[in-house]
């Protein structure tokens, strides 16, 4: 190894020992504000937000010291991808440990401490998130490529730990009147630690693109379609979707009093348009277990109250409005006139919206 090398390894290992450093207190923010919310500590919390001031001044250290090594080093190849991963990973540094303030914070303005349910999920969800950012950490520490694709998949534990103790939150009752503030305060803190699961599977991710040059495979999305029988515009939706665009979205649809088989005519238009039915059908309530599985959920027929009591907190509801479907007793020629219309109206839409979630490039 030249003097050069040595020198560029020794520099390579300063950044990253300041990486751990870092990491060790954002991780140390996290739990001290945590313990002071079950605890109901407002001086435990305000120490959390003074000691956020050295993790501050370390993450532009750490950024100093980064750039100083791009412009001495001039690196390339894997080592250009771990100081730029480095960059970023400072970034998400930084945030988690606003994270922590900001729970700190809520804490410190919380009239009364929590209480049970709530307090229990809210402690399940803390350990959960902070044990899957020190898990991101190690990954990034021992370069291991398979903890890190591990630790993100923990990222759906965490949501489903937001899930109950927003239910819990929204629930409470029986007891006494919580004031306005401590909602929203609670609310807020909720949302923080899920957030640092977000950022923590972010950071695994930097890790894999440090190490191994790919970057991150975006999952495609859960989109569901709803209308009153799941006979035709629901049905049309899906098989659009499908075929316009199968690599970005999985695609599903479902109805109140759905038929048990499916137009002829309406089989033989989608054919006649290069889509294939799949024939099935399904109720609502079948859809509605899994509901917060789905990142947006389509009406075709009227409000989406009509088919739901409640929208999960990450899924976006949208109200399309299609032409009306012939009635099956109808001549065929009305109901392909009627079928190409929901047709022509769909298509784009369904082009749109992927187009959005996914960019230009949706497929």
């Amino acid at each position: 190894m030249t003097h050069l090398e040595e020198r560029l390894e020794r520099s390579l290992e300063e950044i990253r020992r300041k990486v751990h450093s870092i990491g060790a207190d954002v991780e140390t923010a996290l739990r001290s504000s945590i313990d002071a919310l079950l605890r109901h500590d407002r001086d435990g919390a305000y120490q959390v937000v003074l000691r956020d001031h050295p993790i501050n001044r370390a993450v532009e250290d750490l950024d100093e010291a980064v750039h100083y090594f791009v412009a001495k080093f001039l690196p390339s190849a894997g080592h250009l991808r771990l100081v730029s991963s480095v960059l970023r990973i400072s970034a998400e540094l930084e945030r988690i440990g606003d994270y922590a303030v900001n729970i700190a914070k809520e804490t410190a303005h919380l009239e009364k401490p929590l209480q049970q349910p709530l307090r229990s999920e809210v402690e399940r969800m803390g350990r959960n998130a902070v044990d899957m950012f020190h898990q991101a950490m190690i990954a990034f520490a021992d370069a291991n490529v398979e903890l890190a694709r591990g630790t993100m998949a923990s990222a759906k534990v965490v949501d489903r730990d937001f899930s109950a103790a927003f239910s819990q939150l929204v629930g409470q009752s029986g007891g006494e009147v919580e004031s306005v503030e401590d909602v929203l305060g609670r609310l807020v803190i909720l949302y923080m630690l899920e957030r640092v699961s977000d950022r923590a599977k972010n950071l695994c991710e930097e890790t894999v693109f440090a190490l191994t040059g790919q970057t991150k495979q975006r999952r495609p999305m859960r989109i569901l379609f709803l209308d009153r029988k799941n006979d035709v515009a629901s049905q049309m939706a899906v098989a659009i979707g499908e075929r316009n665009h199968p690599r970005s979205g999985l695609y599903e649809s479902a109805g109140v009093s759905p038929v048990k088989n499916l137009d002829g005519d309406l089989i033989q238009f989608m054919a006649d348009n290069g889509h294939r039915l799949d024939c099935t059908t399904r109720g609502i309530d079948r859809a509605r277990g899994e509901l917060a599985e789905f990142d947006v959920v389509v009406s075709l027929a009227g409000p989406i109250s009509t088919y739901l009591d409640s929208i999960p907190f990450h899924t976006v509801a949208l109200e399309w409005s299609p032409p009306a479907a012939a009635a099956a007793d109808e001549d065929r020629e009305a109901k392909v006139a009627s079928y190409d219309a929901i047709y022509r109206y769909l298509s784009p839409r369904i082009s749109d919206l992927m187009e959005t979630l996914r960019g230009k490039e949706a497929a």
